[in-house]
Formats: C-alpha cells, sequence, structure tokens
C-alpha cells in the first residue's frame, strides 16, 4: 500500500508539472494570439490607410491629367489657328505682286498727272512761242 501511494504521488506530481507547463504554454500562446491580433489589425489600418493615400492620388493625378488634356486641347487650337496666319510661299508671293501693283499704281498715277501738266505747260509755252514771233 505504501509502494502504491508513492506511485500515486509521483504521478499526481507528475499530473501537476504537466498542468503547470501546459499553463504556462497557454499563457505564452494567449500573449502571442493578442500581439497576432495587433499586428493584424495594424496591418489592416496600413491597408486601409494606404488605399485612401491611393485613391486620393488617383483623383489629384486624373485632375492634373484633365487640366493638361484641357490644355493641350487649347494649344492644339491655337496652332491650328496660327496656321491659317502663317505666311505660306504662295501667299508671300501673293502679297508681294499686291504690293508691287499698288506701288506701281502710285507711281503711273504720279507719272500720268506729271504727264498731264507737262502737257499743259508745253501748251502754254507753244501758245507763248506763237504770241512772240
Amino acid at each position: 500500500a505504501g509502494e502504491m501511494k508513492n506511485g500515486l504521488e509521483t504521478m499526481l506530481a507528475d499530473q501537476r508539472l504537466k498542468a503547470e507547463q501546459y499553463k504556462a504554454n497557454f499563457s505564452l500562446l494567449e500573449t502571442q494570439h493578442l500581439q497576432l491580433q495587433t499586428e493584424a489589425q495594424q496591418l489592416k489600418d496600413d491597408l486601409s490607410r494606404q488605399r485612401a493615400d491611393r485613391q486620393s492620388a488617383e483623383r489629384r493625378l486624373e485632375g492634373q491629367v484633365s487640366v493638361l488634356q484641357s490644355e493641350r486641347d487649347r494649344l492644339l487650337l491655337d496652332i491650328e489657328g496660327l496656321k491659317g496666319k502663317l505666311m505660306t510661299p504662295a501667299k508671300l508671293e501673293n502679297l508681294r505682286q499686291s504690293l508691287l501693283q499698288d506701288v506701281e499704281m502710285v507711281y503711273r498715277q504720279h507719272i500720268a498727272q506729271s504727264d498731264e501738266e507737262m502737257e499743259v505747260y508745253r501748251k502754254e509755252l507753244n501758245k507763248l512761242r506763237y504770241e512772240h514771233s
């Protein structure tokens, strides 16, 4: 009966030791579980923040793209307008011919007017010669 009692006490001591080890393991696992839950929540928060930042950046960039596209379209219209004003060789030649005709016309009118005045003076001179001869 004494040996049996010693055997039971040994078994009970072993069971208590195992129970203490299980408690220690459980406490460690519980602490690790809380740490992992905290890390998981931080990662979720970081992910949410990064998504919000990305969406904000996308909206900002879309706005900038829209502004730049509008600017590009305006500049293209300006370019088209300027192309119409551009002096092509044909337009330059037409302008040169037109200016040449205008200048020639002024000189021709001046020469014609001078010829008319000269004819008046010639007639007056001839009249004076006839009267004095």
